[in-house]
């Protein structure tokens, strides 16, 4: 029993530590994608500054050349909406492959 209280105030602390930790809206942008643009609103009426992120793929394979001689980027764009809570940010929705190109 002895051994058991040091154990549970342990795993105690290591929970309410890891509800106070908060990421920031980068933190929200998958692997294969850079943040594009980023609004920022009262989306939910809360009164709290909630975030729309625009992101943009970064496979170099979807960098081409038009007919036109240019270098046109046909990598995806997505959306992911952001509500501002007490600990940090909650994703709403996530949407990676919104626009899309045909080739």
């Amino acid at each position: 029993m002895k051994n058991f209280m040091p154990l549970l105030l342990f795993l105690t602390l290591i929970s309410l530590n890891s509800q106070r930790q908060t990421k920031t809206v980068e933190d929200f942008i998958p692997e294969g994608y850079v943040l594009y643009e980023k609004v920022f609103g009262d989306l939910n009426k809360d009164n709290q500054e909630d975030c729309i992120l625009i992101i943009k793929g970064t496979n170099k394979e979807n960098i081409v050349t038009n007919r036109f001689d240019e270098r046109v980027d046909r990598n995806r764009r997505g959306i992911i909406i952001l509500f501002k809570t007490k600990i940090g940010y909650k994703k709403i929705t996530e949407k990676s492959k919104l626009f899309f190109f045909r080739k």
